[in-house]
C-alpha cells in the first residue's frame, strides 16, 4: 500500500463518525417534517409540498377551478358596420347636418355650406358606402385595444403628491386580418379613407365614413346560445392606418394591420 493510500485511510477513519452523525441528524429532521400517513389522509393536515394547505383544501381549490368557465382569448367576434344606415336617403343628410349645431362654436353647418352642397358631398359617398361584399369577422385574427384609458396628472403639494384626473382618452383599436386574392379588405379600407378626404381635397362628412365596431368576447358568432349576454365593447370609430408586410422568404398568408380610433367619447351615436 502506498503512502497516499495510508493517508487517505487515516483521514477517512477520522471523518467517518462525523459524517455518520451529520447524516443521522439530517434524516431525523426530514422524517420529523413528514406527517403520518393517517394525518395526511384525514385531509386536515397542512402539507408543505402542497403550498401549506391540507389535502381537503387542495381538493376544494381544484374543484372550484375546474368548474370555472374561463374566457378564452381565441374566442371573439368582430362586427364592423357603417354608422349610416344604407336605407337612409342621402339627399336628407345635408339638411340633417345643416340643422345640427356645431358643439364647438355654436354655429350651424348650414351657415357655412348650403343644404345642396352638403347633399352633393354626401351623395359622392354612395358607391363607396354600399361597397362591402365580405364578412369582416371571417378575416380577423387578432384584436388589441384598451376599452378604458384615463389620463392623470401628478400634482405636488409640498413634499406630498396626488393624482389629478384630466379626462378619458379616446380608444384606439388595432385589428389584424387576413385578405383574399382580390384584396377585398385593402380595397375596403382604401375606399373608407377616400370618404374622409375626397378627390380635390374635400373633407368628407363623418356620417359617411364612421364605423361601428363591436367586439364580443367568448364567442365566435353573435347568434349562438349565450352570446346575447356575453361581454362586449362597442365604439364608433374612424379608420386611421393600414399596414402590411410582403416577403418572398415566407410562404404564408398575408396579414393586414389596421388601426382605428374612436370618433369621440361624449356623444352617443346610434
Amino acid at each position: 500500500m502506498s503512502l497516499f493510500d495510508n493517508i487517505a485511510n487515516s483521514i477517512g477513519q477520522q471523518l467517518s463518525p462525523v459524517v455518520s452523525a451529520v447524516g443521522a441528524n439530517l434524516l431525523a429532521g426530514a422524517i420529523a417534517d413528514i406527517p403520518s400517513i393517517s394525518n395526511v389522509l384525514s385531509g386536515q393536515t397542512p402539507i408543505k409540498l402542497m403550498g401549506g394547505v391540507s389535502l381537503a383544501r387542495a381538493k376544494q381549490i381544484f374543484s372550484k377551478s375546474a368548474a370555472t368557465e374561463y374566457s378564452r382569448k381565441n374566442l371573439f367576434f368582430v362586427s364592423v358596420a357603417n354608422v349610416t344606415p344604407l336605407n337612409l336617403p342621402f339627399e336628407s343628410i345635408g339638411s340633417l347636418i345643416g340643422d345640427a349645431k356645431d358643439l364647438a362654436g355654436g354655429f350651424s353647418a348650414g351657415s357655412l355650406f348650403s343644404t345642396d352642397t352638403l347633399a352633393n358631398v354626401a351623395s359622392m359617398a354612395v358607391p363607396f358606402l354600399n361597397w362591402q361584399n365580405f364578412d369582416f369577422n371571417l378575416f380577423a385574427t387578432e384584436v388589441s385595444y384598451s376599452p378604458v384609458q384615463l389620463n392623470h396628472t401628478t400634482q405636488h403639494i409640498g413634499g406630498a403628491a396626488f393624482s389629478n384626473l384630466d379626462g378619458r382618452e379616446l380608444v384606439e383599436m388595432r385589428i389584424t386580418t387576413l385578405d383574399d386574392e382580390s384584396g377585398s379588405l385593402k380595397n375596403w379600407f382604401r375606399k373608407k379613407a377616400a370618404l374622409m378626404v375626397m378627390p380635390g381635397g374635400i373633407v368628407g362628412l363623418p356620417i359617411t365614413y364612421l364605423l361601428r365596431i363591436r367586439v364580443t368576447h367568448g364567442f365566435i358568432e353573435d347568434d349562438v346560445a349565450g352570446a346575447s349576454s356575453a361581454y362586449y365593447d362597442e365604439f364608433v370609430m374612424k379608420p386611421v392606418s393600414i399596414e402590411t408586410d410582403l416577403s418572398r422568404r415566407d410562404d404564408g398568408l398575408q396579414e393586414l394591420h389596421m388601426t382605428f380610433t374612436q370618433f369621440d367619447n361624449f356623444t352617443q351615436l346610434t
